[in-house]
């Protein structure tokens, strides 16, 4: 049967949205646009799940939730980008005891 899969969208930077690096900032959007296709198509079996959280925690200079190298999120941005994920597993998790249930 298998376990069920998440797939997270690659999120902003200071090397992608901040101009640091315009063609990583293409292939962010590139991977992003794959796996929203990918997961989108396999979602309705029940397998997998695609959440775009690149934009949770968006990027900007010196915001508290990244690191001084752009690319990192501090403890603040961690707990801040978990407040924005937690709700989409919780919601995802009472769909499959629901689903379980029937």
């Amino acid at each position: 049967e298998g376990a069920h899969t998440i797939a997270l969208s690659i999120p902003e930077s200071a090397w992608t949205v901040g101009g640091r690096d315009p063609e990583m900032e293409q292939r962010r959007k590139e991977v992003n646009t794959f796996l929203e296709h990918e997961y989108s198509a396999v979602e309705a079996a029940g397998k997998c799940t695609y959440m775009a959280m690149d934009s949770a925690v968006p990027w900007s200079k010196g915001s508290a939730d990244w690191e001084q190298d752009g690319l990192h999120m501090t403890r603040q941005g961690y707990e801040h980008f978990a407040a924005a994920l937690a709700p989409q597993i919780q919601s995802l998790l009472l769909q499959q005891q629901a689903n379980i249930a029937c």
